[in-house]
């Protein structure tokens, strides 16, 4: 909801109201929304300004209204928008007092919250140790009058980022210096400083205001709320990590980048991208990039993933699994995990040799894979009804063994391999 105000003039005129959450306008200046910037822009400004002081109407040219014909939103429309009109029509830059990140927004008029989840601002960040350098900042501002404004300036000038990011960083000091001296005084990145500023909500708000995790504990039941499951749903979650991965590498603050970079493509929050980097983190040192290198949904990553214990700390963290489990039968880590640690095709020639002959051979199938590998009830009735439907409809073509091009083909003409990897989620061993 915007909040209005008016404003007296000296000589007594009431002006319209005018907002005080004035947005950017796509193309910038175009307030007659033309598709371009242009001379006429500028009389607009000129005559919308003299609407203002005469307390009549939106003239007809200003497509945008008042509220966002202000280009400083500063609640005001008045000479100075015409000048920031003027700018942008010449195509000239904006001071960077007020537009720090160069986007041609001035930087009172940028959305609340997601502050540094810009290209300019990750970049920044990217090249820099913004850990240290906020608990430096925060150690410096701990005396000053402004804590907030002081660390806001000191991150600013050492990294770069904007004015609107680095005040980010100048509210978590704040909040921390207000709850959570003694638990950070000695240390402010140890466990009980980020678990004094999690209860003291200043990591929220940090996350909130920043579109970027602050330094802190993994979070637990991250990714639960309906803005996280549509933004999942919407998006290619286990292609964007992999891309925005391969985009990062090399940075100095490749966990910044990467979560920054996440977020962007998938519109994820900052505290469930952290879940996300975290899996990621986790597959690295388990040895899953070169399986996860093109995607996070290849049965060779979902394998490594499960084998290196990544599912279930993902699951910790965002309060749901890393792969849904309408994928299939098999998709969850305890299958994954057993499935990965044995030789498939093995198994299963054991289990067919064994079956071929038995009255239940779907029975016998399933008691078989299962004793072997150790696959769940689920998972197992997948392979055993594609023994079975083997055994049915392939007999004469596998006499020569599973892994023959006869029997492969039978197999698929047949459809058991489709109807395994329905069942299954997991692509045809054979």
């Amino acid at each position: 909801m915007r909040y209005y105000y008016t404003i007296s003039m000296a000589v007594g005129l009431m002006m319209p109201a005018v907002s005080t959450s004035a947005e950017c306008l796509p193309i910038p200046g175009d307030v007659d929304q033309s598709g371009a910037a242009t001379v006429v822009d500028v009389q607009c400004q000129l005559v919308s300004v003299l609407a203002i002081l005469n307390n009549a109407p939106t003239p007809g040219c200003l497509a945008v209204g008042f509220d966002n014909a202000d280009l400083n939103c500063d609640g005001d429309l008045s000479v100075v928008d015409v000048q920031l009109t003027i700018q942008l029509v010449l195509g000239q830059t904006l001071d960077p007092v007020i537009d720090a990140n160069a986007n041609l927004c001035v930087d009172a008029c940028e959305p609340q919250g997601l502050a540094c989840l810009n290209t300019a601002d990750l970049a920044a960040m990217s090249n820099v140790n913004t850990g240290v350098i906020g608990s430096n900042c925060g150690v410096s501002c701990l005396f000053a009058g402004d804590p907030a404004a002081c660390t806001a300036t000191c991150v600013q000038n050492q990294t770069g980022v904007s004015g609107a990011c680095a005040s980010c960083f100048g509210d978590l000091v704040a909040c921390t210096i207000d709850n959570c001296v003694s638990a950070c005084a000695t240390n402010p990145s140890s466990s009980n400083c980020f678990v004094c500023q999690a209860n003291a909500g200043c990591t929220e708000a940090f996350n909130q205001c920043a579109g970027i995790p602050a330094n802190g504990l993994p979070p637990t039941n991250a990714c639960t709320n309906a803005d996280d499951k549509t933004a999942a749903a919407l998006s290619d979650v286990y292609t964007a990590m992999p891309e925005c991965i391969s985009a990062c590498a090399g940075k100095l603050n490749v966990g910044v980048c990467i979560m920054g970079c996440f977020a962007m493509d998938t519109g994820i929050s900052a505290t469930c991208s952290l879940c996300y980097y975290g899996a990621a983190t986790c597959g690295q040192t388990a040895g899953c990039s070169t399986s996860c290198a093109a995607a996070w949904d290849t049965y060779a990553c979902e394998t490594c993933m499960a084998l290196g214990g990544c599912m279930t700390a993902f699951a910790t963290c965002a309060g749901h699994a890393l792969y849904p489990a309408g994928w299939g039968k098999c998709i969850n880590e305890a299958d994954l995990a057993s499935l990965g640690s044995v030789n498939i095709v093995s198994s299963l020639t054991v289990c067919a040799t064994q079956c071929v002959f038995n009255p239940n051979p779907t029975a016998c199938a399933a008691n078989c894979f299962s004793n072997t590998v150790g696959t769940s009830a689920n998972c197992t009735g997948c392979f055993s009804s594609a023994l079975s439907c083997g055994t049915t409809l392939c007999f004469n073509a596998c006499l020569g063994g599973l892994t023959s091009q006869t029997c492969k083909n039978c197999l698929t003409n047949q459809g058991c391999a489709a109807n395994f990897e329905t069942c299954a989620g997991i692509p045809f061993p054979l």
